[in-house]
């Protein structure tokens, strides 16, 4: 009998002693940081007509939605895309125009006539131009 209390004493310590470790904590997840600066996207240019088309048809979605930030961004997308296309930039102009954005709409302009001056809609660029100088 006192060999069984013993042996019983020896097995209860060990495994208290295995209860009252700390059990490993789950690691939390670790945040990777690139330390590299953020690429300009005036920088990026890849010249792919579908995805500028892409673009403006999602552009266009969310100026029906009256999001015309997101729709700015997606037709700068397309620019970046096909910068001889005008369609980006006319839809662009109009929604810096429905954000009261007037100089980025002039800016908007004046980069569509510096990028294409041979363009057969530069003429309506500069009519556009002359509009949204009235506005300012």
């Amino acid at each position: 009998m006192p060999r069984r209390i013993c042996s019983l004493g020896l097995a209860l310590a060990f495994f208290s002693s295995l209860l009252a470790q700390d059990r490993p904590q789950k690691k939390k997840p670790v945040l990777i940081r690139d330390d590299k600066p953020p690429v300009s996207e005036e920088l990026e240019l890849v010249l792919d007509p579908r995805q500028a088309e892409e673009s403006v048809e999602v552009g266009d979605f969310y100026m029906r939605r009256k999001n015309f930030p997101a729709a700015e961004s997606r037709f700068r997308q397309a620019i970046r895309s096909q910068p001889t296309w005008p369609t980006p930039y006319e839809r662009l102009i109009k929604a810096l125009q429905k954000q009261k954005e007037f100089q980025k709409a002039l800016d908007t302009c004046d980069l569509f006539l510096l990028t294409n001056p041979d363009s057969d809609r530069a003429g309506h660029f500069k009519k556009l131009a002359e509009q949204i100088r009235k506005k300012l």
